[in-house]
């Protein structure tokens, strides 16, 4: 790069000379800002983009787990017992401190719910959105057979109820590259429709990230990433989550086979 050649010449030329004038002291620092104002922003990039693209595969991941789960007991990790199952709303990837209630329900002038303090694990969630409903932690399914937490360790409820349950099936589950909690609409496993209102709207089954924003742009009533259709239209276009699309076998999507299988 020009800039970098000749910032190294003046450092040389200022080093022979063994001194120092105001101008050639502005030079480099007008040299070494110029620099520092194009490579800055390009490190950033590349540091947000390697977090991007860590969030894509750990949503695929979870998916791989959940399918896997679905492919050994049958059923997919939505039980809070064995004698009652298709109860989970929410799942999320950590936090068990959090209320088993999602979201949590302090509200700004913003317009959002939930914790908003950057030390809180969910992530930002837009009032109206249908992000709502009962909570648990991904690893009381995924890697321990524990739902809610039971009061054995392991609970081993999906065994007790003689569904195969074989995990664990993710090793550990972190957080997003953000420090946000990865969440699953688990109703939709079970539950093909809510109702919005008076209208009986679709609901789809969602492994996702808020992304660099840390607020949810995608409801669960939207099959496509980054659209929230309770919003408005100028809501609908920016969107920055990360996150797969989990369909269920009864819905025969074209192109989805018998079992399951994800989409973005």
């Amino acid at each position: 790069m020009k800039l970098v050649r000749n910032l190294i010449e003046t450092l040389r030329y200022l080093r022979k000379r063994g001194g120092f004038t105001l101008a050639e002291v502005t030079a480099v620092v007008a040299i070494t800002g110029t620099l520092a104002a194009i490579i800055i922003p390009v490190a950033v990039n590349k540091i947000e983009d390697g977090r991007i693209a860590r969030a894509k595969q750990d949503v695929d991941a979870i998916n791989q787990g959940i399918q896997s789960f679905f492919s050994d007991t049958g059923e997919w990790p939505d039980r809070t017992s064995a004698t009652a199952p298709d109860g989970i709303f929410i799942l999320r990837s950590g936090a068990p401190e959090l209320s088993n209630t999602f979201p949590i329900t302090d509200e700004d002038a913003a317009g959002f719910t939930g914790l908003l303090a950057q030390s809180a694990p969910d992530p930002k969630v837009q009032t109206g959105m249908t992000w709502s409903g009962l909570a648990d932690e991904l690893v009381n399914h995924l890697t321990l057979d524990n739902p809610l937490g039971g009061t054995r360790s392991p609970n081993l409820v999906y065994r007790t109820a003689d569904v195969n349950w074989s995990g664990p099936y993710m090793p550990q589950i972190f957080n997003d590259p953000w420090g946000r909690n990865y969440l699953v609409y688990a109703r939709a496993f079970t539950q093909s429709s809510i109702t919005v209102g008076t209208a009986t709207t679709p609901v789809y089954a969602w492994v996702i990230s808020a992304g660099p924003n840390e607020t949810l742009e995608t409801d669960v009533t939207s099959p496509i990433l980054n659209n929230n259709p309770l919003a408005s239209t100028a809501a609908t276009t920016i969107g920055d989550d990360v996150g797969v699309m989990i369909f269920r076998a009864r819905e025969a999507l074209p192109g989805v086979s018998s079992g399951g299988g994800s989409g973005t």
